[in-house]
Protein backbone atom coordinates (compact mmCIF):
# COMPACT_ATOMS: atom_id res chain seq x y z
CA UNK A 1 0.00 0.00 0.00
CA UNK A 2 2.49 2.24 1.10
CA UNK A 3 5.25 1.48 -1.90
CA UNK A 4 8.58 3.45 -2.90
CA UNK A 5 6.95 6.01 -5.19
CA UNK A 6 10.31 6.36 -7.08
CA UNK A 7 10.33 1.82 -7.97
CA UNK A 8 6.86 2.34 -9.26
CA UNK A 9 6.25 5.88 -11.64
CA UNK A 10 7.66 5.90 -15.29
CA UNK A 11 10.57 7.70 -16.57
CA UNK A 12 9.01 11.42 -17.75
CA UNK A 13 12.04 11.79 -19.70
CA UNK A 14 15.41 10.76 -20.55
CA UNK A 15 18.18 12.29 -21.85
CA UNK A 16 21.96 11.06 -23.29
CA UNK A 17 24.44 13.20 -22.19
CA UNK A 18 27.85 13.75 -23.70
CA UNK A 19 30.77 12.33 -21.99
CA UNK A 20 32.19 14.28 -19.32
CA UNK A 21 35.08 15.96 -20.19
CA UNK A 22 36.56 15.73 -16.50
CA UNK A 23 34.89 12.64 -14.46
CA UNK A 24 32.89 13.84 -11.46
CA UNK A 25 35.07 12.10 -8.72
CA UNK A 26 33.50 11.49 -5.18
CA UNK A 27 33.62 14.89 -2.68
CA UNK A 28 31.90 17.55 -1.40
CA UNK A 29 28.70 18.55 -3.45
CA UNK A 30 26.72 21.38 -4.36
CA UNK A 31 23.90 21.68 -7.04
CA UNK A 32 22.40 24.91 -8.40
CA UNK A 33 19.89 25.89 -10.89
CA UNK A 34 20.38 29.25 -12.91
CA UNK A 35 16.82 29.93 -14.51
CA UNK A 36 18.34 32.97 -16.09
CA UNK A 37 20.36 31.03 -18.15
CA UNK A 38 18.38 27.23 -17.81
CA UNK A 39 21.93 25.91 -16.53
CA UNK A 40 22.07 23.38 -13.65
CA UNK A 41 25.24 24.19 -12.08
CA UNK A 42 27.41 20.84 -10.08
CA UNK A 43 30.16 22.24 -7.71
CA UNK A 44 33.01 19.28 -6.62
CA UNK A 45 35.68 19.87 -4.37
CA UNK A 46 37.49 16.78 -2.41
CA UNK A 47 37.14 18.39 1.09
CA UNK A 48 34.30 20.55 3.09
CA UNK A 49 36.03 24.34 2.65
CA UNK A 50 37.67 25.35 -0.34
CA UNK A 51 40.83 27.35 0.83
CA UNK A 52 41.85 30.74 -0.64
CA UNK A 53 42.92 30.46 -4.20
CA UNK A 54 42.06 26.66 -4.11
CA UNK A 55 39.95 25.59 -6.97
CA UNK A 56 36.76 23.07 -7.27
CA UNK A 57 35.52 21.72 -10.52
CA UNK A 58 32.14 23.03 -11.74
CA UNK A 59 29.86 21.44 -14.65
CA UNK A 60 27.42 23.35 -15.66
CA UNK A 61 24.84 21.81 -17.89
CA UNK A 62 22.42 24.07 -20.63
CA UNK A 63 18.93 22.10 -19.86
CA UNK A 64 17.42 23.46 -23.39
CA UNK A 65 20.24 22.18 -25.16
CA UNK A 66 21.44 19.53 -22.64
CA UNK A 67 25.09 20.88 -23.49
CA UNK A 68 27.71 20.22 -21.19
CA UNK A 69 31.09 22.47 -19.66
CA UNK A 70 33.43 21.88 -17.38
CA UNK A 71 35.86 24.50 -15.81
CA UNK A 72 37.60 25.23 -12.63
CA UNK A 73 36.81 28.46 -10.28
CA UNK A 74 39.40 29.70 -7.70
CA UNK A 75 38.02 31.30 -4.42
CA UNK A 76 39.46 34.63 -4.46
CA UNK A 77 37.58 35.57 -1.58
CA UNK A 78 40.60 35.40 0.72
CA UNK A 79 38.41 33.41 3.39
CA UNK A 80 37.04 29.42 3.54
CA UNK A 81 34.20 28.71 1.65
CA UNK A 82 31.74 26.04 2.62
CA UNK A 83 31.91 23.88 -0.96
CA UNK A 84 28.44 22.25 -1.01
CA UNK A 85 27.57 25.88 -0.78
CA UNK A 86 28.26 26.85 -4.05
Amino acid sequence: MFGNPYETKPKTLEIDLEKLPIELTYGHIGFNYDPTCDCLFICIHSGDSLAPNSKMLVTKIRVDKWTIEQFEVANTSGVYLRTHDC
